[in-house]
């Protein structure tokens, strides 16, 4: 009933072009058979949603792939129409944005990788292209800090990693150890996801953003290295024990180290799976949270070593 055929994105502007129609054998000077639905697009994104805007503009079933359909496509009818004409459509805009930082622990923090392929299904369906690729990445951070931490490793890690279903806060520098110790059998499942979750992603040409280091840091870093300057961190909630997570001084030189170290371990971890690294990286450095000064020269700075950080392994790094 279908068949998909690769066309370049929109000469234009560079975003993605789907086309969908009907084709007949006659229209392709071939042997007389059924005609088909040619769904066209740029990425396979653009080929999903052509399928997608073919469903619910000529079959009319708008719920057939909905968010909430879990398969993600349903319902349809025994025999599917063909369009009456070609129907062309470009992206307005280069990007079309998922999930938020908060996803993680709000809808996905339990997902298994049949649920995430099913979810991934539904963002090329609807013309998603970029989102949020964080699963997993507390396994390889694991790494850079016991490089860095040595005997101290074990410990800071565990008083320091929140527990599974507050990531999301961990990782906006909001607190520490809550939930916690992280399990490493957990820290090993979520790694084996994204290991499945990346080359997903790239296949149909979705951009994994991925959490870069935004200055927040184990209190063990200051025993490891006792010269470091380190700023304590803002209380996010009671008691101090779990928030206040401490922040490393943009003008440390491990700052850069770190941001470097983080980039450079994951191009490694996922390279197993010959997954890229596509350039766009994720780093909440104040989100909910009170800086140590809120005066303009120290935020620049700030955000300069932060960038800066992703820049020394990635010179075309793009902070998102």
């Amino acid at each position: 009933m279908f068949e998909i055929e690769a066309i370049p994105c929109d000469p234009a502007t560079g975003n993605e072009a789907l086309e969908y129609q009907a084709v007949s054998d006659r229209t392709r000077n071939q042997s007389a058979a059924p005609a088909k639905v040619m769904l066209r697009g740029c990425t396979g994104v653009a080929v999903a949603s052509a399928l997608n805007w073919y469903l619910k503009s000529e079959v009319k079933t708008f719920e057939a792939a909905s968010w909430s359909s879990l398969p993600p496509i349903r319902g349809l009818p025994a025999t599917l129409p063909l369009p009456p004409k070609k129907r062309r459509m470009v992206r307005p805009v280069r990007f079309s944005w998922y999930t938020n930082v908060c996803t993680a622990s709000y809808s996905f923090a339990w997902w298994d990788w049949q649920r995430w392929e099913q979810e991934i299904d539904l963002m090329a369906l609807h013309g998603v292209n970029i989102m949020y690729a964080h699963t997993g990445a507390e396994y390889v951070q694991a790494q850079v800090w016991t490089e860095l931490l040595g005997n101290n490793a074990t410990r800071g890690i565990a008083d320091f990693f929140s527990g599974p279903a507050f990531l999301a806060w961990f990782r906006m520098g909001n607190l520490k150890k809550w939930g916690g110790p992280m399990p490493a059998s957990f820290l090993e499942q979520q790694h084996a996801l994204q290991l499945k979750i990346l080359p997903r992603l790239q296949s149909l040409g979705i951009i994994g953003v991925l959490p870069a280091f935004a200055g927040f840091v184990p209190d063990a870093l200051a025993y490891a290295y006792p010269n470091a300057s380190i700023h304590e961190g803002g209380l996010w909630l009671h008691p101090a024990e779990y928030s206040a997570v401490n922040v490393l001084a943009a003008t440390d030189p491990l700052f850069n180290k770190i941001g470097q170290a983080f980039l450079s371990h994951y191009a490694r971890a996922y390279a197993v799976v010959n997954y890229t690294l596509q350039g766009y990286y994720s780093a909440d450095t104040f989100n909910e949270n009170s800086p140590p000064s809120s005066e303009p020269a120290f935020l620049k700075q700030y955000a300069a070593a932060t960038w800066g950080g992703m820049a020394s392994h990635d010179p075309d790094a793009i902070w998102v």
